[in-house]
């Protein structure tokens, strides 16, 4: 095989190598858009004791239902407050009152704000290090410079696959 046809086909693989990890980033962030909401309706109480009250249920009764003592269903509740508690007591404790638990996590704006803040940091790490290089040899750039250099090197990590940020940070 020559050799512009095999640079041909490498480039190919990384354009398409880049689309698939875009098409994938964003079909995650539409999913999980929906999700957004909870964040904001998380009882401050936890799950357990706001469901728990909605069905009028006492802690007695839930520990009945889940086959334990009533000094450890309140024990349960506290370690979901405290953010101890295992996925498979909340489980166990959602299943108890007819519900189902659903564990995910949810991006804080979105995975590609995400990805493109860390492209941003890693920029800023460069250009530190170049900037402190060049200060000390005397041959600072002007803020002109400076914001053109950032856009080029922020053009060139998105020619990149996201895995090179991930090695580079």
């Amino acid at each position: 095989m020559n050799t512009v046809h095999s640079n041909s086909l490498k480039a190919i693989e990384n354009i398409m190598q880049k689309v698939y990890e875009l098409l994938s980033i964003r079909q995650v962030d539409r999913k999980l858009k929906q999700f957004h909401q909870l964040r904001e309706s998380q009882p401050k109480e936890g799950w357990i004791i706001h469901i728990r009250g909605a069905l009028a249920l006492p802690t007695s009764q839930l520990a009945k239902l889940m086959g334990i003592k009533q000094p450890s269903a309140q024990a349960m509740e506290k370690r979901e407050q405290d953010k101890t508690i295992t996925l498979e007591t909340l489980e166990k404790a959602a299943n108890a009152m007819g519900c189902d638990l659903v564990y995910g996590f949810v991006p804080k704006s979105s995975l590609e704000d995400f990805v493109e803040q860390k492209r941003n940091n890693l920029v800023d790490q460069i250009m530190k290090k170049t900037h402190l290089t060049m200060s000390l040899e005397n041959q600072e750039l002007n803020q002109q410079d400076l914001k053109e250099q950032k856009f080029l090197l922020l053009e060139d990590l998105k020619s990149k696959s996201i895995k090179y940020v991930w090695r580079n940070l």
